[in-house]
């Protein structure tokens, strides 16, 4: 999945941020991740580890095109509820992130292969290495 933040009005890229202002960017990720916790998994989402979504994000071309590139996995699901987290996942992650970043847009595409998912979430790793834009699984479960 592909978050992003557009400039309003225009629906062109956020350019020219510095690194400081990164950290805003991260708190807009934090929230929609536990929104969409909530809608996927349900409001005791936060006191069933085993249940929730597991998440890993990286944010690609922070200082000219600034947006999250995130893997996401259904745990402890049978087929039937895979497929109804699935459903519920495509059907709020975009109005959820628009709630956060009204300019902003989702784009959602299941990875079916594990080659895929690397060279979909690893790509910004060629051209520079921060590990300060990387957001590992359960960084937001702080108690």
């Amino acid at each position: 999945m592909t978050l992003t933040f557009n400039q309003p009005g225009s629906g062109r890229p956020v350019r020219g941020l510095s690194d400081s202002a990164v950290e805003p960017l991260r708190d807009k990720l934090k929230e929609w991740d536990a929104r969409m916790q909530r809608r996927v998994i349900g409001s005791n989402w936060f006191n069933v580890p085993d249940n929730q979504l597991f998440c890993l994000y990286t944010l690609e071309k922070p200082g000219v095109n600034p947006h999250w590139h995130g893997l996401v996995h259904f745990w402890m699901a049978d087929d039937d509820e895979r497929r109804r987290q699935g459903e519920k996942f495509d059907r709020w992650a975009n109005e959820l992130w628009q709630d956060l970043v009204p300019a902003g847009d989702v784009d959602v595409k299941t990875v079916s292969y594990e080659a895929g998912a690397i060279d979909y979430v690893g790509k910004s790793l060629l051209d520079q290495l921060s590990y300060a834009n990387w957001v590992p699984p359960d960084s937001f479960r702080t108690a």
